[in-house]
């Protein structure tokens, strides 16, 4: 139940947790049917819930959902030689402290997203301007990207 807990979370970003839960055990009751007594946990319940299930079901659970939908046949997947893939920018607020940064370390600068040998392919605004600075042999072409007109 507290892996359903952590994944609506995510569904209900701009409610309290709680809230979060209370939405997640009405929608339990309505699978098991209205006999069942729904009880939302306070503050202290949920986050000892939380530290009992750790974060290894949730990797896991990751490792076993999360892979490419596109296979190398399926239109648009591809451009040239490289698959397409597709971040949704979200991001998420977490307390800063020494065991993330031994778990997950820290980025030198902000800048750098190529360090890992990784090409990328930017989706910009339809109306913005891209002259061909230098042709590629696979057809695309080079562009600079400047802050505004002016510059």
């Amino acid at each position: 139940m507290v892996v359903y807990y952590v994944l609506a979370l995510t569904l209900y970003m701009p409610v309290s947790c709680r809230e979060a839960l209370h939405c997640l055990l009405e929608g339990i009751k309505w699978l098991l049917g209205p006999e069942w007594a729904v009880k939302v946990a306070g503050k202290s319940g949920i986050s000892q819930a939380r530290t009992r299930l750790g974060w290894e079901p949730l990797e896991q659970l990751h490792d076993e959902v999360v892979a490419p939908v596109a296979v190398k046949e399926t239109k648009g997947a591809r451009y040239g030689g490289w698959r397409l893939v597709s971040l949704d920018g979200s991001t998420r607020d977490v307390a800063d402290t020494h065991q993330d940064e031994e778990a997950f370390g820290r980025r030198a600068a902000s800048r750098g997203a190529r360090a890992t040998g990784a090409d990328l392919l930017w989706r910009v605004k339809k109306n913005l301007r891209l002259p061909c600075e230098k042709r590629l042999p696979d057809g695309s072409y080079l562009s600079t990207i400047y802050p505004s007109n002016r510059d």
